[in-house]
């Protein structure tokens, strides 16, 4: 749940303006300091909130003309500070704000008046990229830029349990690994050419995807699933660059679009047999051999992962009576749009 709204000031501090006959005509400063009021939206477990975001980057422009570069605005106790402090244009002219949190480093376009975030890298899963933008702002009454950040990202879970049956013989399914298989890991941000509050849906857009590669979600000592679903990440990747999931097919032994890899064996839990994998399955190792989840399939309930939504992957495994066949009983739960 969101917290209350945090109401930040700046102290103010003096600044000039060249008065040449040769300088362009640009804005001159009033004497109301520029400050941020700063919300983020309810969400998932896992995501920053109000209570949890810690800083924020600013870009903003007066008409054409660069006002903030890349301005690091940082949280201390109830307090948004930044320094030096920037005041608002005397002749109430417009300023349009671009905020991205976490700060990053100084690669967003800053040459047109819309800072895009070009060649965004998704190497750990683990940041919530935020964003937000106010155009057309003045000093109005309070003199407060109302940030409402937006979650640029989808946030994606897997629970993995084991499939329990009364009427045969309870199973042990033992796995080491769980990697999820051709997911684009970099791409364009654009930023909404619209304020992003409360009562908006103007989102940013994804483009120019790339970087297909497999991600490793756990990977170490064998675990034992039980009934209760269970998230195994080790590195902590729950946040995915929105996409278009690449279609599952099957061929034999070859697997191509955007799957999840589950490596396993199961065991009758009385007499300790292992019923699965033999030798010569997919991927076979120590007892060990790879299960394949279509993560876009005829019957797949969602083809693409969206910004701001959450999805989570539920996956049971286990032996069907009278098959060696292996079960996935799956259920996906979209938690629904963060804007909400």
């Amino acid at each position: 749940m969101l917290s209350a709204a945090l109401l930040v000031s700046a102290a103010g501090l003096s600044s000039c303006s060249k008065d040449d006959d040769n300088t362009p005509d640009v804005p001159r400063p009033s004497k109301e300091a520029i400050s941020f009021n700063v919300t983020v939206p309810k969400a998932a477990r896992g995501v920053t909130t109000t209570s949890s975001i810690n800083d924020f980057s600013v870009w903003a422009f007066t008409g054409n003309e660069l006002f903030m570069n890349n301005v690091k605005v940082n949280r201390e106790g109830s307090v948004w500070n930044y320094s030096p402090t920037m005041f608002w244009p005397a002749d109430n002219a417009e300023v349009n704000f671009y905020c991205v949190s976490p700060t990053i480093p100084g690669n967003v376009l800053t040459a047109t008046p819309t800072p895009d975030i070009p060649g965004f890298i998704n190497n750990t899963g683990s940041v919530d990229l935020l964003y937000a933008v106010n155009m057309k702002q003045t000093a109005g009454e309070t003199g407060q830029v109302k940030v409402n950040f937006r979650h640029a990202l989808s946030q994606v879970r897997f629970l993995l349990s084991r499939k329990s049956d009364p009427s045969v013989n309870p199973i042990r399914v033992e796995i080491n690994k769980v990697e999820l298989v051709n997911i684009a890991s970099k791409g364009d941000f654009q930023m909404p050419r619209a304020t992003t509050s409360a009562v908006t849906t103007d989102r940013g857009e994804w483009t120019n995807l790339g970087n297909i590669q497999n991600v490793t979600l756990y990977d170490g000592k064998s675990k034992t699933l039980t009934d209760t679903p269970t998230e195994y990440n080790t590195p902590g990747y729950i946040f995915s660059i929105p996409q278009e999931l690449l279609a599952s097919v099957r061929q034999g032994n070859s697997f191509n679009g955007a799957w999840l890899s589950v490596r396993c064996s199961i065991y009758d839990d009385v007499s300790g047999v292992r019923l699965w994998p033999s030798t010569t399955d997919l991927g076979y190792e120590n007892g060990f051999a790879l299960l394949y989840f279509p993560l876009n399939a005829d019957d797949s309930r969602y083809p693409e992962w969206e910004p701001g939504k959450a999805y989570s992957y539920g996956i049971s495994i286990g032996v069907p009576q009278g098959s060696s066949a292996i079960d996935f009983d799956v259920t996906v739960d979209e938690y629904g749009d963060f804007l909400q």
